[in-house]
């Protein structure tokens, strides 16, 4: 079998202009001085150089908590730790350097189970304010996270084509897990991710920012705050309907990425000679040609993962088949559905994964769809930007390079 071609390898390395704000996004907003950050906040290292580190809570308090040399002790007393918080309101964020250092810890902790930072980065095209001297736009968001893409990344991508300043908050998962999760009282169902979104229309009678937990629900809000949701209620109906397929799909309800419904890795055991996992191919080679359509399967069937997951694909092909634009469902500009569709298609497409999927499977249309989106500036100065969380490798979750994410 001849060896599958990089998908972006004739991909132009974009030179980004100067970030424009969004006329949907950013009107009206008013520059603000960057506060000042404590330096212990900028990011953590996983080696063990003082006794104690300082954590910031999504509720401004900044704790101090005993810090050993395998990790965070699960020792000592959490009340008196809180009990000594300071309130802190400087809160700023990381530049790119900044930020290329934060991925260098995380490739140096080896895995997300062992991450043990905090730390603040920009987007939006707030980043680009970092050494140019301007004034920083006012973050309008601010989102909660591990430092991984998985649930974030419809989100923050969403913000980055919308050109929308935010905040990433990156919580290493050890330090999630024995501080964060109990001491932080905004989080709504004590899960990540979480929304903040600081405008004041949004505040309670109390001023505490809007907190939004599951990322489904994040995604649909930003949409409708950043012009990506539809342009009337038809549209936004018919757009709805996309986003609930491939999450229930391609997304395998947010369980996995590799699922009953849809799996990269099914599908990559697919070559020439087979369909990979069984299924009712006969040994024939699985194309959109040869595999079973979405519409022909019963919701309870037997087909194959690698059926299933094919099958789950050409929804999408038929969908922008259908389409009088490039994007889904008619739409004049990217919509959240279609920055969904992208990060699938662009994980889909890692050198190490499929990246002849348009050929291989006969889905030309999505293979258009995805260099389309990846050329959009703000996309790829983003997918470019070491604010990106790095790849990651199940079962272990050890990061890994990607496109654009080299490992350093």
């Amino acid at each position: 079998m001849t060896r599958a071609q990089p998908m972006f390898s004739t991909t132009p390395r974009l030179t980004v202009s100067s970030h424009q704000p969004s006329e949907r996004s950013c009107e009206g907003w008013a520059p603000s001085r960057r506060a000042v950050l404590a330096p212990c906040m900028r990011f953590f290292s996983k080696q063990p150089q003082s006794k104690q580190q300082s954590v910031l809570l999504s509720t401004g308090k900044a704790v101090t908590i005993p810090h050993s040399s395998a990790g965070y002790s699960a020792d000592g007393d959490d009340d008196d730790a809180r009990a000594a918080a300071e309130v802190s309101t400087a809160m700023d964020v990381c530049d790119e350097p900044e930020a290329a250092s934060v991925r260098g810890a995380l490739f140096d902790a080896v895995d997300l189970w062992s991450t043990t930072m905090r730390a603040r980065l920009p987007g939006g095209g707030a980043e680009r304010f970092s050494d140019s001297g301007e004034s920083a736009p006012v973050p309008r968001f601010r989102l909660s996270y591990m430092p991984m893409r998985n649930r974030a990344e419809v989100p923050r991508l969403v913000m980055e084509e919308a050109g929308c300043p935010y905040e990433l908050d990156v919580i290493g998962f050890q330090l999630w897990r024995r501080r964060v999760k109990e001491a932080d009282a905004s989080l709504p169902f004590g899960k990540l991710p979480v929304l903040y979104a600081t405008d004041a229309a949004f505040r309670d009678a109390a001023g505490d920012a809007l907190a939004i937990g599951n990322e489904t629900a994040i995604t649909r809000f930003l949409a409708r705050q950043l012009g990506m949701a539809g342009r009337d209620a038809a549209h936004e109906a018919r757009l709805d309907a996309l986003y609930v397929q491939y999450y229930h799909t391609l997304r395998n309800s947010g369980v996995s990425h590799e699922g009953e419904h849809y799996s990269v890795g099914a599908l990559r055991k697919c070559g020439s000679g087979g369909i990979g996992d069984g299924g009712h191919g006969g040994g024939v080679s699985l194309t959109r040609s040869t595999a079973p359509t979405y519409r022909s399967m019963p919701r309870v069937n037997d087909f194959s993962v690698a059926e299933r997951s094919l099958a789950a694909l050409g929804v999408f092909e038929e969908q922008l088949e259908r389409s009088a634009t490039p994007f889904l469902a008619g739409s004049d500009s990217p919509s959240y559905v279609d920055i969904a569709i992208f990060c699938e298609l662009f994980e889909l497409a890692e050198l190490g994964n499929i990246p002849d999927f348009a050929t291989r499977f006969e889905l030309p249309r999505l293979g258009a769809f995805l260099h389309m989106m990846v050329e959009r500036p703000r996309i790829a100065a983003y997918i470019r930007s070491p604010r990106r969380m790095p790849r990651y490798d199940r079962p272990g979750y050890t990061y890994c390079s990607g496109e654009y994410s080299p490992k350093p």
